[in-house]
C-alpha cells in the first residue's frame, strides 16, 4: 500500500478552505434575484387585486432591488469582518 502523500493532503485542505471561504458568495446572485422577483410579483399581484396598476408593481420592484442590495452588502461586509483565519498553529 503506498504511503500517503503530504502534498496531496495539503492540496485537499487548501481546496476545502477555498470552498469554505467561497460559500457565502455562491448564493448572492440567487438571493438578489429571489428578492427582486418576490417583491415584483407581490406588487403585481396587489396591483391586480386593488386596480392600481402599475404603481405597486414599481414600488415592489424598487423595494426588491433595495432588499437585494442590502442582502448583498450584508453578506460581503460580514465576511470581511471575519478577516483571514489566525495563522498560529
Amino acid at each position: 500500500m503506498p504511503a500517503p502523500d503530504p502534498d496531496r493532503e495539503d492540496e485537499d485542505l487548501s481546496r476545502l478552505e477555498i470552498m469554505r471561504r467561497a460559500g457565502p458568495y455562491l448564493g448572492i446572485g440567487s438571493t438578489f434575484l429571489a428578492s427582486v422577483g418576490l417583491c415584483l410579483f407581490g406588487g403585481w399581484w396587489l396591483d391586480r387585486w386593488l386596480g392600481t396598476s402599475p404603481w405597486l408593481t414599481l414600488i415592489g420592484a424598487f423595494f426588491g432591488i433595495a432588499t437585494g442590495f442590502y442582502l448583498f452588502f450584508k453578506t460581503v461586509l460580514h465576511s470581511k469582518e471575519e478577516g483571514p483565519p489566525d495563522s498560529r498553529a
